[in-house]
């Protein structure tokens, strides 16, 4: 049942993460590339749909195997997740700070 729970974790953070994501493009998008090529904006889900091929096209995850050696995999995928929840809403804040110079 313990393993059920993390995967059900996970699956749910990696979700909240692709829309955390996609959220952060479609902003970003509208704020700087909207206004300085004349383009249409990009709805949510384009935005995710951005989000995963981009992700998808990296193909990484940040593992380092001397420190984790003694934590589970998904252990480990949390706080890579949680990682990228933090570093969209980072981005996000500086994405504004900068739009308001505009």
């Amino acid at each position: 049942m313990k393993r059920f729970n993390e995967v059900s974790m996970v699956c749910i953070l990696l979700v909240f993460a692709s829309v955390v994501n996609g959220f952060v493009v479609m902003k970003l998008w509208g704020w700087f590339i909207v206004p300085a090529f004349e383009i249409r904006p990009l709805h949510m889900v384009e935005a995710i749909g951005i989000m995963l091929f981009v992700r998808f096209a990296e193909n990484r995850l940040a593992v380092r195997k001397k420190e984790n050696e003694d934590r589970s995999f998904l252990v480990i995928l949390q706080e890579n997740i949680f990682l990228v929840i933090f570093f969209g809403a980072f981005t996000l804040l500086i994405g504004w700070i900068i739009s308001l110079f505009l």
